[in-house]
């Protein structure tokens, strides 16, 4: 008798190899760096803290300290927040989240599931990425652009062990 395949949907996904997975989460965290590197953060929300910039923009203080780099205007020394630290970017014309780097950098692979996979930040991170979210900033999901295109590529993959599941041989049974 030939080997009966049932539909199961655990099979399927399972068809999606875990380089599948960690190659997703390299797309993400390249969509999120170069979205941070065109001044756009994921998603912005109403602000439950108020600042001068708006969730859209630094407010003046910031502004006017990371375009110097964060250097104080007294003495030339780095603010305290980021001392020993390498400023990479001073742009200030929109928020792009990229002063020291260290936040895009952080964002890791943290888990492969069966049929997904969790990311996360670094908890050094955690502070400033809440802070920032309270300002209406947010880059802990994705936004639509981005969810299109994982989506896009998720779907690919799911098509490809369908394609490759329905290569085998199926019985379908009729009555009992």
């Amino acid at each position: 008798m030939a080997k009966q395949n049932s539909l199961n949907t655990e099979e399927i996904f399972k068809g999606i190899k875990k380089d599948f997975w960690q190659r997703l989460a390299e797309n993400i965290k390249i969509m999120i760096r170069n979205d941070m590197i065109a001044g756009e953060v994921q998603e912005y929300t109403e602000q439950k803290k108020k600042t001068s910039g708006g969730a859209r923009n630094y407010s003046a203080g910031y502004k006017k300290y990371k375009a110097n780099y964060m250097n104080r205007f007294t003495d030339g020394k780095k603010l305290k927040s980021v001392s020993g630290k390498s400023v990479v970017d001073s742009k200030t014309d929109s928020v792009n989240m990229r002063l020291t780097g260290q936040t895009i950098a952080g964002l890791h692979l943290e888990q492969v599931l069966t049929n997904g996979i969790i990311m996360s930040y670094q908890e050094s991170d955690a502070k400033k990425i809440e802070g920032n979210a309270d300002m209406g900033r947010i880059i802990t999901t994705l936004n639509e652009k981005n969810r299109e295109k994982t989506l896009k590529l998720y779907s690919e993959a799911l098509d490809r062990s369908l394609r490759e599941w329905a290569k085998k041989e199926l019985v379908i049974r009729v009555g009992n």
